[in-house]
């Protein structure tokens, strides 16, 4: 007929129902089938798509934000922030406002304050921005989740944020189970790098709010999976910079994790997994957490693990000294080990601030694996690390941007020592760091340290069970919480 436009007929349904081959009801803005199965409903449109330019974009972003005055903790950002250059907003997912002040916002501050390196030399500045818009489902919600807590944290007084935030948490958490099905029944192999950067972002998410539960664990140990399944896919072999900085976030993410908990550790990949890539982590890491001291980082799954076996030899056989046979091998392994830490040294390059955080790191590790390693750890000696790492705290200037890597150190010295100037010293810096980062964590932190100091118990449970010396998540569960350090 003449005048009749000839085209070819668009079928309904949602993206996810057509990819299932399954019938869509058409209701929106979620259909019945994806609310049955938990997954995230989009529709097919000019929106949905992401240009191929904006993928590999890297390009720095700057922001103009109008400030509102007195504010009660900070300059309150107004919703009239303009993203004037950066990576494409496209995707469904930051239709809304509220998503897009969170997505500047990410720019503007969180990328900033959860790592020790600023502006483009920031890997959370460059990198996981593409990855987002490299994966918008999945990736993308857990980076404006974790920027919409920072948010609300920073500017508590905005219950639409708070609101959206958890809405982009369910959004990554519904992509992440939809993906993990398609990733374990192997018809998607392209799926293990934006489930491990996503499960790694969902540990991030939980020590920004605060988590008090342990909640952060869960997605730490489904991370090293994930990355052998990165590391064996070889899909990834040209993504230097990218694949550089996954490594070092799981690295820290899971390398902490293990200093904290007491089971066995997360973060070594198996045997033969490592000799086939080599170090996960080397001089070409970024350096935005684990600063200069990523030699330090390999040793931290062979010190947790010999710690785990010792404690758990000592468990076994109900008494305080294992076997003579067993306790020759591990002394071998402990001196072994504090060798190695002990004979760390800075890169030649690195600046004073990076190095002063790598010889607190080095500190602790040590102090970690001498009281660890024996029954009664010669208090002397613990007295001195922990005086040698007040001295290299006090040339970190207050406001460095590598502190924002010093919460388990930090930590464990100051649940420690005895000294009442080294716990105001430890408590002043943990507050001011939040006051300048509004990480939620350095709240919990703070509160934990207060009940530790104030309890007269601590001491007796030090001396009754050595074994539990160096666990902090046992004496934060004695507290009754279970927090992140990372």
């Amino acid at each position: 007929m003449a005048g009749r436009a000839v085209g070819k007929k668009r079928s309904s349904g949602c993206i996810p129902c057509k990819a299932r081959k399954k019938k869509c009801d058409g209701r929106k803005p979620t259909c019945v089938g994806c609310e049955r199965n938990i997954l995230l409903c989009r529709w097919s449109g000019p929106q949905e798509i992401v240009a191929q330019n904006d993928i590999s974009t890297s390009k720095a972003v700057s922001i103009s934000v109008s400030t509102q005055k007195n504010s009660p903790r900070s300059s309150f950002p107004t919703r009239t922030a303009v993203l004037t250059k950066g990576p494409s907003l496209s995707s469904t997912v930051v239709r809304h406002p509220v998503s897009k002040l969170l997505y500047e916002h990410w720019f503007c501050q969180t990328a900033e304050n959860i790592s020790a390196l600023h502006g483009n030399s920031n890997a959370f500045y460059t990198e996981l921005p593409k990855l987002a818009l490299r994966y918008p489902d999945m990736v993308l919600p857990s980076l404006l989740a974790l920027s919409g807590v920072h948010y609300c944290n920073k500017y508590p007084a905005d219950p639409a944020v708070k609101e959206m935030a958890w809405s982009h948490l369910a959004q990554a958490l519904r992509a992440l189970k939809y993906a993990v099905t398609k990733h374990v029944a192997g018809t998607d192999a392209d799926m293990a790098l934006p489930l491990l950067v996503t499960t790694l972002m969902l540990s991030v998410v939980e020590t920004c709010r605060g988590d008090t539960e342990g909640n952060y664990k869960h997605h730490s140990r489904a991370a090293r999976p994930l990355l052998v399944s990165v590391l064996a896919s070889g899909l990834y072999d040209g993504q230097d910079s990218t694949i550089d900085f996954v490594m070092e976030l799981y690295a820290y993410v899971t390398c902490i994790t293990d200093l904290t908990v007491e089971d066995g550790p997360l973060g070594a990949v198996y045997p033969e997994t490592e000799s086939k890539f080599g170090p996960l982590i080397s001089s070409r890491s970024p350096g935005m957490l684990l600063g200069c001291a990523y030699e330090l980082f390999h040793v931290v799954p062979l010190i947790s693990d010999f710690c785990v076996r010792q404690r758990n030899a000592k468990l076994s056989l109900g008494k305080t000294q294992v076997d003579s046979s067993d306790c020759y091998e591990l002394g071998k392994e402990y001196s072994a080990l504090r060798l190695k830490v002990s004979t760390w040294e800075p890169p030649a390059d690195a600046t004073s601030d990076f190095a002063n955080a790598g010889r607190v790191y080095q500190e602790a590790l040590l102090a970690f694996l001498e009281m660890s390693a024996t029954d009664a750890p010669d208090s002397e000696v613990i007295k001195d690390r922990t005086d040698v790492a007040m001295i290299l705290l006090s040339n970190i200037p207050q406001h460095a941007p590598i502190a924002v890597t010093l919460y388990w150190p930090l930590s464990l010295f100051a649940s420690i020592t005895h000294n009442t100037q080294y716990r105001e010293t430890i408590r002043e810096r943990f507050q001011q760091m939040y006051d300048d980062l509004g990480i939620g964590n350095i709240l919990t932190i703070i509160d934990f340290l207060d009940l530790l100091w104030d309890d007269q118990t601590d001491t007796t449970l030090r001396n009754t069970l050595p074994v539990q010396s160096t666990s902090l998540q046992s004496l934060t569960r004695k507290h009754g919480t279970d927090i992140s350090f990372l």
